[in-house]
């Protein structure tokens, strides 16, 4: 198959090294330092994990920068688009310009190309494009990826779901299952409108979970009883299982924040209470963590890193970026330690360039998620962890 994939970030990349063994795959990208890398053999994200980029050698890759014109004058069988798609507050909706732009150029170009949405959409948008070129060639297949772990992701799928006419779907679900590692995985066939409800519900879920075990923790603090115990205790009902349940300053991130957004506006004319507090729930939990970081009257607060969880290097809409804000708003002096944080211009946040230097000027130090760096400093580390381990 020739294969061209419109973006390559997360999704983008994981797509192209999972399916690159058996097609013919070109990968565009508008930032040209990221093309240079991938040219170069260096993987510009921070993944990887049971996948070693450095005997990625196919022969069958190749890499473009897009300059202005998204149409794509090789001729592919699929075009996969995993284009970036921003949240609009005003509008209440994802920004799909890339996306309708990406299909605009291309639908009439070839007459066999199939689309392969994999960015988040507007629930409905696959029909509407459908309709709007006479076609049935557009689907929607979301991704289930985790960042930090989207390439093991990607080849070992926690299901494959293909959205679209059915027919073009089998082909595209068969696609998958032959470059996939595991032999069992489960893939459900739907309509475009059934897959991009999957997606957005599906992180809704996992959004709803991050605030109910944060509400148990913010309980724990309140009483003075132990975090780990109650929720190992409620956990060991199988049915509510021992995963996803270690509390945060809560939850951030490209996904969560602005999927749980917009299932909330799909679920206006429904009678709908529960995922419309996710979102407020939340925003609670960071004022909760200020609130009681207030009753120990700091003066300066360290943070320890800004990504949003541990081993990863993005920290674009981190939980806290929300804390550093209502503890400015508190006249709390913030000293930031964050290596991967080169460009930062506030005069009223210090950087740190080491760890003995932040703990030195601060009272006590936050930390999302606790690692072996900080043992020694564990006695100024402010953190609500309680599974992590060594």
């Amino acid at each position: 198959m020739k294969i061209s994939i419109f973006g390559l970030g997360y999704v983008g990349l994981a797509n192209l090294i999972t399916l690159s063994n058996n097609n013919n795959i070109i990968g565009y990208d508008v930032d040209n330092y990221k093309i240079d890398m991938l040219k170069n053999n260096v993987l510009p994200i921070d993944d990887g994990i049971g996948f070693n980029y450095n005997n990625f050698k196919s022969n069958n890759v190749a890499f473009k920068l897009i300059k202005s014109n998204l149409a794509d004058l090789s001729n592919p069988d699929i075009i996969i688009i995993s284009a970036p798609t921003d949240y609009i507050e005003k509008e209440n909706k994802f920004d799909t310009s890339i996306i309708e732009s990406i299909i605009e150029q291309n639908i009439f170009q070839n007459k066999h190309t199939i689309f392969v949405i994999k960015s988040t959409i507007n629930i409905g948008l696959t029909d509407e494009l459908n309709k709007k070129y006479n076609t049935n060639r557009i689907i929607f297949s979301p991704e289930f990826l985790r960042e930090g772990n989207a390439i093991y992701d990607s080849i070992h799928p926690s299901r494959i779901i293909i959205g679209g006419d059915s027919l073009i779907s089998k082909k595209i679900a068969d696609l998958y299952l032959e470059a996939t590692v595991s032999s069992d995985v489960s893939c459900l066939i739907t309509t475009s409108k059934e897959a991009e409800s999957i997606k957005l519900f599906s992180n809704t879920y996992l959004a709803m979970r991050v605030a109910f075990f944060n509400e148990i923790d913010s309980f724990c603090i309140e009483n003075k009883v132990s975090a780990k115990n109650i929720i190992s205790g409620v956990c060991l009902d199988p049915r509510i299982g021992n995963h996803y349940n270690n509390p945060s300053f809560g939850y951030g991130g490209y996904c969560l924040p602005k999927d749980t957004k917009q299932t909330t506006i799909h679920l206006n004319e429904v009678h709908s209470a529960l995922i419309s507090s996710i979102n407020q729930s939340n925003q609670e939990r960071k004022k909760f963590i200020v609130e009681n970081l207030m009753k120990l009257n700091p003066k300066v607060i360290g943070i320890y890193r800004l990504t949003m969880k541990k081993d990863s290097s993005n920290f674009r809409e981190s939980a806290i970026w929300d804390i550093i804000k209502y503890l400015k708003s508190n006249k709390v002096n913030i000293l930031i330690y964050e290596p991967l944080l080169t460009n930062f211009n506030s005069s009223d946040v210090e950087l740190c360039k080491d760890l003995d230097e932040l703990f030195e000027k601060s009272d006590f130090v936050l930390s999302n998620r606790y690692d072996k760096n900080l043992e020694k400093f564990k006695n100024k580390i402010f953190t609500r962890d309680v599974f992590y381990r060594d």
